[in-house]
């Protein structure tokens, strides 16, 4: 009796973890980010808030579903992930253009949850991102008027210690929704940065990264 039990329960446990895997969905995703940086700092007692010029980067990487509940998913992905700012200061004829290109590999753990309709679906989903910074550079490029322009250039530097430019592991919150067709999706989605990428923490500094993108899978 036991024995039959145990083969009942092996047998129950194959079938149904054949219908899940018949139902995960794998696929390519790429897009279009468009990061914004905010530096918080506090100077003689006074609290400064600056929001950095936007940066247009990309991601590309791969996207998954895998069913839970109902129409519940889990919605993990790995990506390549250009971000950043641009910050453009113009003063009586002279130019100045900065801009801070890092580059990310990132982890998405959503879930989400689809609501059919006839053979397409609507999407929302929610959850965490890992990022951690593996390259990147950053441009600076003078103008006046009357001479040449001047441009300058080097390699980010991820680190804690003094002469680095940020930290290199990053964390926050993605909020995104999206349209189904079979095995096409577009999607929109905002990442809340948490983690705080000064370097050196002082007391008084903080340097957080929030990012737009639009996004086009396809699920196989």
């Amino acid at each position: 009796m036991k024995r039959r039990l145990i083969i009942v329960m092996a047998l129950l446990s194959i079938l149904t973890v054949s219908q899940v895997s018949a139902q995960t969905r794998v696929g390519v995703k790429a897009g279009a980010n468009f990061s914004m940086m905010t530096k918080k700092y506090t100077l003689l007692g006074t609290e400064y808030k600056e929001d950095l010029g936007t940066h247009v980067g990309f991601h590309v990487g791969f996207t998954s579903e895998i069913p839970l509940i109902a129409n519940l998913y889990f919605n993990p992905g790995l990506f390549f992930c250009s971000k950043g700012y641009t910050q453009t200061t113009e003063v009586a004829g002279y130019t100045n253009k900065f801009t801070f290109n890092p580059y990310f590999i990132e982890i998405p753990l959503h879930i989400m949850f689809k609501l059919p309709i006839s053979n397409s679906a609507i999407f929302g989903y929610v959850g965490p991102y890992f990022s951690y910074g593996i390259a990147g550079n950053w441009t600076n490029r003078e103008e006046l008027s009357v001479v040449e322009p001047k441009i300058t250039k080097d390699k980010i530097k991820f680190g804690s210690e003094k002469g680095d430019h940020m930290k290199p592991f990053d964390m926050g919150l993605n909020i995104g929704a999206g349209f189904d067709v079979k095995h096409f999706q577009i999607s929109v989605q905002y990442a809340i940065g948490l983690a705080n990428l000064t370097p050196i923490y002082p007391e008084n500094c903080s340097f957080k990264m929030n990012v737009l993108s639009v996004s086009a899978a396809y699920l196989f």
